[in-house]
């Protein structure tokens, strides 16, 4: 997460940078493929975040998480919120 804000404040800072899209993970919305059985019909929405990973389960999938929201509460003119390439738009 400090990563997330300190390269989104940077970028703001710096008048060179135009635009700044964060790459998502599915990682940030679900944990494991297990972890979608217990999402309403099985699909993921803006609201769908990864609340079971833990440092002990899923640490990859526990770390994304919160820098995904930060990148979301960061957002400026400059910055959006976060892509995610592994979902689509319905």
């Amino acid at each position: 997460m400090h990563g997330t804000r300190n390269v989104l404040r940077t970028a703001n800072d710096v008048d060179t940078v135009e635009r700044v899209v964060p790459t998502s993970s599915v990682a940030a919305m679900i944990g494991d493929a297990v972890d979608i059985l217990s999402v309403p019909g099985r699909i993921l929405k803006e609201e769908s975040w990864n609340t079971t990973s833990s440092l002990t389960r899923e640490p990859y999938s526990f770390s994304k998480t919160p820098a995904e929201k930060e990148a979301w509460r960061s957002r400026t003119r400059r910055t959006a919120g976060a892509s995610s390439p592994s979902t689509r738009a319905s």
